[in-house]
């Protein structure tokens, strides 16, 4: 895609649109909502409906069935785009409903239901004419897909159903209790497919919406109320996230290997899935008028957090070589996943506990026409290396097996090599985060799920104000 002062492949200036030589698109996204709220005695019911409008205008084919058949100019060898036509819009009605009613004075039921549409990511949606053609082109396509572009035209928008109920007890004034459950029904996710002919043969890679999953759990919070100068809050959530797979590309194995080749589904945990997540949070402060001319204003705030790990799956050491090189052969499984054989159940580990600690100092100056406020936040206070992942052959953020490995002695053998190794690749983990991440950072590679790194940041102190008129 160009902007819309750069020209395009012949030289020419872009204005835009679907058929303009690869220039800037322009999809058009619109919603409306209507609400209304209905109260009968203690009954409090919230009724909306929400409409949804898409229009990718992703250009494609004039005879969708044929797939670039007639739409092919072969002395080019690229697509006349002028046949090219737009693609589908999608409009949507999604239902939300909740209600509550007290069940006695301090104790008050409640239940929600919502439907929910979300088209894929532009970048997903959109590539260059050159990129399609090469794609679908009789001459070079493809029915294997190790990474690269995939037609996106028969990509939908993604569905989700939501439930949850719950009630919340206020135990006291200014204490209160909340417990509820929830479901998510996640429909139509988008997911690498093998597109076939009217032969029933594949003949290219495409996105299409055959993924789903459910995340179900349960959530509490307990809540203080600013007393004595102290307001507090405690969040957990017991989750469960399984599918079919955890992001677009989740299916890279299943469209890289032999072409006739069954699409497997297994139900599996996600690679997002975090059974237990919380919260707590403490904050005193000083109001205006107390405390002094010092202690007015100021305020602490801090806040721990915490999560069990994500899924993840262990799989085998490196066998061989392969097509990667001796520099980033640990991470091969990644880069690769032809090359990943697991060694146990899809996400049957966890990466370890995660605790965080953030500290947050204010000071709050009340003038007559306006309030400044001063603060200091420290980010990650205890400055703990957090591992948010591991590699999948040792399960450890600090040791990617190659250098155990029997077929790493002939290049151990090599003057520096072995220093080499562990001072770029363990110690400051180019391969992961350099090699793997460009290559499959967006779809399920290296350190897809959690900021394509092995570890969290390190402390990090912000100084700043803020003003108030």
């Amino acid at each position: 895609m160009c902007k819309p002062s750069e020209p395009d492949v012949f030289g020419n200036e872009t204005e835009g649109g679907v058929l303009d030589r690869d220039g800037p698109r322009k999809p058009v996204f619109a919603s409306a909502y209507f609400q209304n709220k209905i109260e009968y005695r203690d009954l409090v019911i919230n009724f909306g409906l929400r409409y949804e409008f898409f229009n990718p205008k992703t250009p494609t084919f004039s005879d969708a069935e044929n797939y670039v058949s007639t739409d092919y100019d072969p002395s080019l060898d690229v697509i006349d785009e002028s046949k090219l036509v737009e693609g589908n819009t999608f409009s949507y009605v999604l239902p939300r409903l909740n209600f509550s009613f007290p069940v006695s004075d301090r104790t008050v039921f409640y239940a929600q239901y919502g439907k929910y549409a979300q088209l894929p990511s532009l970048s997903q949606l959109f590539i260059s004419n050159s990129q399609l053609s090469n794609v679908v082109n009789p001459s070079t396509r493809s029915p294997y897909n190790l990474g690269g572009s995939a037609v996106p035209f028969t990509a939908k928008p993604e569905r989700n159903t939501q439930y949850e109920m719950g009630i919340r007890q206020s135990l006291s004034d200014d204490f209160a209790l909340t417990l509820s459950g929830f479901y998510k029904d996640l429909r139509n996710q988008m997911q690498l497919r093998k597109t076939y002919n009217s032969a029933g043969l594949p003949i290219f890679v495409s996105f299409q919406n055959e993924d789903f999953g459910t995340i179900k759990g349960l959530e509490m919070s307990m809540e203080l109320r600013r007393t004595q100068r102290l307001a507090a809050k405690v969040n957990y959530t017991l989750s469960d996230a399984r599918g079919t797979g955890s992001n677009s590309r989740s299916s890279q194995n299943s469209v890289t290997d032999e072409a006739s080749a069954r699409f497997p589904n297994f139900i599996n945990p996600l690679d997002f899935n975090q059974t237990h997540r919380g919260s707590v949070m403490l904050d005193y402060r000083f109001a205006k008028n107390d405390g002094g001319a010092i202690l007015e204003g100021f305020g602490a705030n801090i806040i721990l957090s915490f999560n069990s790990g994500r899924s993840y799956t262990k799989v085998e050491e490196p066998q061989n070589l392969g097509q990667s090189s001796p520099w980033n052969v640990g991470v091969r499984a990644l880069v690769d996943s032809r090359s990943r054989n697991p060694v146990e159940p899809i996400n049957a580990s966890t990466t370890p506990w995660v605790f965080n600690v953030d500290l947050n100092l204010s000071k709050v100056f009340f003038m007559d026409l306006f309030n400044v406020e001063v603060y200091a936040r420290v980010l990650n206070l205890l400055n703990a290396k957090q591992i948010l992942n591991v590699y999948p052959t040792t399960g450890t953020p600090d040791d990617d097996g190659w250098l155990k490995s029997p077929f790493a002695e002939p290049y151990k053998v090599i003057p520096l090599y072995e220093q080499f190794y562990r001072a770029i690749n363990l110690q400051n983990r180019w391969a992961y985060t350099g090699v793997a991440a460009n290559l499959f950072g967006f779809g399920g590679g290296a350190g897809g799920q959690s900021g394509l790194d092995l570890f969290g940041a390190p402390r990090q102190i912000i100084f700043g104000a803020r003003f108030e008129m």
